[in-house]
């Protein structure tokens, strides 16, 4: 088996279709086509289904999905070590993440990281509401919802477990819920109007058809704080609830487990001043304001340049190799931040 092949494997089972597959890889479709016959043969063992719409994974694939995650983050950790074992990692990576999943498994996570590396700047963002990686308001995205479209490199880290939960002293006044029925006769804690798409809103609702929440709040972390006040009955992750001593609800009821998704622009890395990406095959550049958060020096190379009355063939030259140097660094940076985050604490993310 070439263990090279796991990443044409990976790589379809992600987008999905082979063109889709082999643009991420940058090679032909066929080339992809060939490594997963190649894969198959040596495994012995049918990975995909096609069909007119893509490629599904066959159950011997799904089963061989994790395990070659697994083993490629650990390839990723393989590389980067001996990558970085002359230089260090520096600069800010903003990521955004689902409320409470922060603080209670990424913060973790990413300790080993900014303890090796203490010139990286983490910011993050904690809520319940998505940002937009195309909005450049962060690097990292984790998701509970595939994104079915966008220009995104995602993978599959885990999945979360939700359930229902209430505090002791509110089931020692109201009594415990036996079935889903018996919830419209207790106070059931939800989200406000604006929040009504969450999946935990929809799970609700499939249990109990037109609940109506008898109190409506727009963040996990008010919802933990009510459910401990013993003011009602939340749908809470499970991560969350182990050291608060709440009483899981409806053992007979499948838990909501939704998949956990890291996301990252695939022009990620790229220069923000200039626009210059190294994926463009022509090299092309926009005029636009420099010298921003990415540290870009091109403006300032432009400028000293004109001065020295040389030609914009030349402007564009230096332009391009600051650009090219800032973006293997940006690169490096996500990479490694990722990284950390695929290695979060597995008991709280199922794998």
């Amino acid at each position: 088996m070439d263990w090279n092949d796991l990443k044409f494997f990976l790589a379809v089972a992600n987008a999905r279709s082979l063109s889709a597959a082999s643009a991420r890889l940058g090679v032909s479709a066929s080339t992809v086509s060939r490594r997963i016959e190649a894969l198959e043969a040596a495994l012995e063992v049918k990975l995909f289904r096609s069909h007119r719409d893509g490629y599904d994974l066959t159950p011997a694939g799904e089963d061989l999905l994790a395990p070659a995650e697994r083993a490629e983050a650990q390839m990723r950790v393989f590389e980067r070590t001996a990558r970085e074992k002359d230089s260090d990692l520096a600069g800010p990576v903003r990521i955004d993440v689902p409320e409470l999943l922060g603080q209670e498994v990424l913060l973790p996570g990413l300790a080993g990281l900014l303890q090796s590396h203490p010139e990286i700047r983490l910011e993050m963002h904690s809520s319940v509401r998505p940002v937009r990686l195309i909005g450049e308001e962060a690097d990292i995205v984790l998701r509970l919802v595939r994104p079915q479209q966008g220009n995104y490199r995602q993978r599959k880290i885990g999945s979360l477990a939700f359930g229902l939960y209430a505090a002791p002293s509110y089931l020692e006044r109201h009594g415990t819920p036996g079935t889903p029925a018996d919830l419209y006769r207790h106070r059931v804690i939800g989200w406000s109007e604006e929040l009504s798409y969450l999946i935990m809103v929809a799970w609700v609702e499939t249990l109990c058809p037109g609940l109506q929440p008898s109190m409506r709040l727009t963040s996990l972390g008010a919802q933990m704080a009510a459910v401990k006040n013993g003011l009602g009955l939340a749908v809470l992750p499970a991560f969350a609830v182990q050291s608060a001593g709440f009483v899981p609800l409806l053992p007979e009821v499948p838990p909501l487990a939704p998949d956990l998704w890291m996301l990252v622009h695939e022009q990620a890395g790229n220069c923000r001043g200039c626009g210059w990406s190294r994926k463009r095959s022509s090299q092309r550049w926009r005029a636009s304001r420099c010298g921003r958060a990415c540290r870009c020096q091109a403006a300032q190379a432009r400028s000293a340049t004109k001065r020295a009355r040389a030609g914009p063939i030349m402007v564009m030259i230096r332009r391009r190799a600051v650009c090219s140097a800032m973006t293997k660094e940006r690169s490096t940076l996500l990479d490694a931040a990722m990284t950390a985050i695929e290695s979060s604490p597995p008991g709280l993310v199922a794998r």
